[in-house]
């Protein structure tokens, strides 16, 4: 809803700048995108070192790479 109103103001791209740790949702950055008919670029990422969750410091670089370029 929100990103129509967006539309309608005249937006024509919307960036969501949340990172992975940040809980993003990608599958449903998407869906709003393919509803809304707004292009939508998302980031990737894991925000600074000294915030990492437990997951991400203890994941190998494939492991954050296959969680990145399938996000």
């Amino acid at each position: 809803e929100e990103v129509l109103i967006f539309k309608k103001s005249g937006g024509s791209l919307l960036v969501d700048a949340s990172i992975s740790d940040f809980g993003e949702k990608s599958d449903l950055r998407l869906e709003i995108s393919k509803k809304s008919g707004m292009p939508i670029v998302g980031t990737v990422g894991f925000g600074q070192k000294e915030h990492h969750s437990d997951t991400v410091r203890n994941s190998t670089t494939e492991e954050l790479w296959e969680k990145v370029v399938t996000a």
